[in-house]
């Protein structure tokens, strides 16, 4: 594992600046690196292929590959992935990847199935996707986890401690959103531990968390996005009723609409962040079958 000290000065020597707008952030601690792995893999070992977002200087990559059979990571930083490749070249169960992992908003699926390709023609059974989030894109990465596909059982994220909140909230809390009505439905989620500032470098402005999702059913990604649409419709107007939302959001008449919330055991003048996160899903599939 490299040290703050050691990551300052292969930065140094390689004349990169960090780019704040990328959340370019390494972990340094060789606990929380050595506990993040372990609960990713837990259970699981040399039968698990997974996929990193974010190599980074490729601490997390290399603590991964340690404990799992086979790993893809993915970096858009060509200054870090050059170092990367030099810093883990002795790693034999390691494929490393230059690109940008995102594209139109959502996890690239051509470098997810070629990862899935390479994972099962080394016959490995269990498909892990990690990362130590980038922070400026954890939205689109925490969507995208509801659309990977099937094989992926599990997933270990690093993330800024407010995202968790916002991914564990419940009804009538002020985090409670679509986000977490979609995790919510397709993952049991458990926060690991909480992470302070200290634990990278550079020092990020907030504290981080881990999590851990357990998948719990799988939808084909367009439906998830589907319904996903209906469920920010929502949460458009927070301060308006789920009833006020359906009518002038989704164009549906007063009759519909309460007709649809007395099916559901909605109260007209519950807002959505009030409501159950099933009722939610559930009313936003009856909605996509209209």
């Amino acid at each position: 594992m490299l040290s703050r000290k050691e990551i300052k000065e292969i930065l140094l020597a390689a004349g990169v600046v960090l780019k704040k707008h990328r959340g370019q952030v390494f972990i340094t601690n060789r606990r929380v690196l050595t506990e993040m792995v372990e609960g990713g893999l837990e259970g699981w070992g040399r039968q698990t292929a997974v996929y990193e977002f974010g190599t980074g200087l490729g601490n997390l990559t290399e603590a991964l590959a340690q404990r799992a059979g086979f790993v893809f990571s993915v970096e858009i930083d060509p200054r870090l992935h050059r170092q990367a490749v030099r810093l883990l070249r002795n790693l034999k169960n390691v494929t490393l990847v230059c690109a940008d992992g995102i594209r139109n908003g959502r996890l690239r699926s051509d470098l997810l199935q070629r990862f899935l390709s390479a994972a099962k023609e080394k016959s490995l059974t269990r498909f892990l996707f990690a990362s130590n989030m980038p922070y400026n894109v954890s939205g689109v990465v925490l969507v995208s986890l509801a659309m990977l596909p099937s094989e992926f059982t599990r997933c270990i994220l690093m993330c800024q401690r407010e995202v968790a909140d916002r991914v564990e909230a419940t009804p009538k809390s002020k985090d409670f959103g679509p986000i977490s009505v979609l995790l919510q439905h397709c993952y049991s989620i458990r926060r690991l531990f909480n992470v302070g500032r200290d634990c990278f470098y550079p020092r990020p402005e907030v504290a981080s968390a881990v999590l851990r999702f357990d998948r719990k059913g799988y939808l084909p990604s367009s439906k998830q996005e589907a319904i996903f649409g209906i469920i920010s419709g929502f949460f458009r107007m927070r301060r308006k009723t789920l009833r006020h939302n359906l009518r002038r959001g989704m164009g549906l008449g007063a009759e519909e609409v309460d007709a649809l919330l007395e099916r559901f055991a909605i109260a007209k003048e519950a807002r959505a962040e009030e409501v159950e996160a099933e009722k939610l899903w559930a009313l936003a599939e009856e909605l996509l079958q209209q």
